[in-house]
């Protein structure tokens, strides 16, 4: 595990900041009765460590004194005092102060009103709409969540949480959407979880899951701080000190919830092949799919994308090593509802690798999973987070999946040695498309009866859709220096000014794309003709490495070397078990603690 210490020199990702929290402050805490008692100023040293906003590494400071409170109060009153001493001019930060405060000094917490507790109905729409879900309600029914620029009460809330709108234009009021969002429908997730502390507490996870998700930092952090003072109002101190951790930790950390059964689940299809409890993998079958027939709408649908995960996983193990028609797996996968589109689109992309593996001439099912990504990529809600995932999509169906399905068989040991060697290559770029205009998104935000109210997505700004120079994608699109564009663009000779016309395809630099593209080749590593046993194998141990920076991508194409590999001693097969024996899905916890959509498990 990464500690604080390491991460100035080596640039570690913000990812390490909860284990900060956690290691750096937690544990010493947790053995101040072994220990000298730890300063303040040691907790805001070991923060110093991480390029993250001031205020949100106030923010962590206060949590680190809150998470210090019970074990060596000492700390939390001198960062309590600190504060205090220096004054803090933004609110939020104050009300954290006066909340840490009270709670040393054994006094109740002065919070302020929530709104009436609203409808169930109400709560499940609004994470639904930001996980781009197709909404089962009337979109009325979200009148009281829903909000514009325009709305001139929210704009003054916000500006008294540290927020500057002095003036919005079109674009900048699209870009400010899931704040303003955020701001609106927190008080209306927090008091619904006031009410109903199981089901409200999922709903509210749910939704700072579906923010962290977002890995633009500076989007997600300001959402998430739009959303912090509704936290604070809850009544309930033990409770406000766990969300507002939850908050700080997607806010810092971002993230998402991965996928890692793929392994286990072929380490299990292993053992039976060989002959060792197949009757263990014939129940995993049975049970996973009937738990996706009983997926339906009003449940969520497939909210995290692991049904459809599963059962491709499944459906690989079976045909690779059963040699079985895996069809009605994968044609339940394809119908099971989606749920959030940011999980929802790879799932579906990785559901369309499983089927060319099961099935390599099912070029129809292959693009009807493609087109679900690509629908649920368009409806991811915030607008930065859809460009990117759309970008993906761009780049796996229209180059890569372009080139698998022609009739002409690719150099996919080329290709692998090229993706190991020089992964920021252009070739292995995201791609966007110049006036795209994301036709499959639902339709923009219009006014409803009350002027002062939207409903339906998220409005994308006119700068995604009119974009046309290397320079307008690097400062209003992707955010990414336009030193990185020119390289990736250098063989086609765009200039950074030069209009490009439409459709006009363009590599974006993306190297969360990179493990996607990795498990994509191992995918296809197992099913291209003109590979030799010896080459298959390189280019799926090549392949690891090049997909370790993300954890699903990683499992998925781990799984897909054993398939190749395929053990059957008794004693390689029994080491890999012992190994499992110990080893915790992580994506099973999450399910278990959010379950679908918010609902209660």
């Amino acid at each position: 595990m990464r500690t604080a210490r390491s991460c100035k020199s080596s640039g570690c990702s913000q990812a390490s900041i909860s284990e900060t929290l956690a290691t750096s402050t937690v544990v010493p805490l947790l053995a101040g009765r072994l220990l000298p008692p730890i300063r303040a100023e040691g907790v805001e040293r070991r923060l110093q460590y991480f390029n993250i906003p001031e205020h949100w590494r106030q923010q962590a400071l206060l949590i680190s004194g809150w998470l210090a409170a019970e074990v060596n109060p000492a700390v939390a009153r001198s960062i309590v005092a600190r504060f205090l001493e220096l004054g803090v001019p933004d609110p939020t930060l104050n009300q954290l102060v006066a909340r840490l405060g009270s709670m040393l000094k054994g006094n109740a917490p002065v919070v302020g009103a929530l709104p009436a507790t609203p409808p169930e109905v109400v709560v499940d729409a609004i994470v639904r709409r930001l996980g781009g879900t197709d909404l089962a309600v009337n979109p009325s029914m979200l009148a009281e969540a829903d909000v514009g620029p325009q709305d001139l009460w929210l704009r003054e809330q916000l500006a008294s949480y540290g927020f500057n709108f002095q003036t919005l234009d079109a674009t900048a009021a699209a870009d400010y959407a899931p704040i303003f969002a955020a701001a609106r429908e927190g008080p209306l997730l927090v008091s619904f979880a006031a009410a109903h502390p199981g089901s409200g507490d999922r709903y509210l996870r749910n939704y700072i899951t579906l923010h962290a998700a977002n890995s633009y930092a500076h989007y997600r952090q300001q959402s998430l701080w739009a959303l912090l003072p509704s936290v604070i109002q809850h009544p309930d101190d033990q409770w406000t000190k766990d969300m507002v951790l939850a908050v700080t930790n997607a806010a810092l950390a971002g993230g998402t919830l991965e996928f890692d059964e793929c392994v286990p689940s072929t380490v299990l299809a292993l053992r039976a092949a060989a002959g060792h409890g197949s009757g263990e993998f014939r129940d995993l079958v049975q049970a996973h799919a009937a738990a996706a027939r009983a997926v339906t709408r009003d449940t969520g649908g497939d909210a995290w994308g692991a049904h459809k995960r599963r059962l491709g996983v499944l459906a690989e193990a079976r045909s690779r090593l059963f040699d079985l028609d895996s069809t009605d797996l994968l044609e339940l996968a394809l119908t099971i509802p989606y749920g959030f589109a940011g999980f929802s689109s790879p799932a579906h992309l990785t559901l369309a690798e499983s089927i060319r593996v099961c099935r390599p001439a099912d070029a129809a099912r292959v693009k009807r999973s493609l087109e679900q990504a690509r629908a649920a990529a368009h409806n991811v809600q915030d607008p930065v987070f859809c460009v990117r995932m759309t970008s993906r999509w761009n780049a796996l169906a229209g180059r890569w999946w372009k080139r698998a399905l022609q009739p002409t068989a690719m150099d996919l040991a080329g290709v692998a040695e090229r993706l190991a060697t020089n992964p920021a290559g252009s070739e292995f770029s995201a791609v966007h498309i110049v006036g795209e205009e994301y036709g499959l998104r639902t339709g923009d935000r219009t006014a409803t009866t009350a002027p002062e109210l939207l409903t339906g997505s998220v409005p994308l700004s006119s700068n995604v859709r009119t974009a046309a120079t290397l320079a307008e994608l690097s400062r209003y699109v992707y955010a990414t220096p336009l030193s990185e564009l020119l390289r990736l663009n250098s063989d086609r000779g765009f200039g950074a000014a030069d209009r490009l016309p439409p459709g006009t395809e363009v590599n974006i630099p993306d190297r969360e794309f990179t493990p996607l593209l990795a498990a994509w080749v191992a995918g296809e590593a197992l099913v291209q003709p003109n590979l030799s046993s010896i080459q298959r194998r390189r280019v799926l141990q090549l392949m690891v490495p090049v997909a370790a920076a993300n954890p699903t991508a990683l499992d998925t194409t781990l799984g897909r070397l054993l398939l190749d590999a395929r053990p059957t001693e008794q004693r390689t097969l029994g080491t890999l078990s012992r190994y499992l024996a110990t080893y915790q899905s992580q994506s099973a916890i999450a399910n278990a603690v959010l379950g679908p959509a918010g609902a209660p498990v």
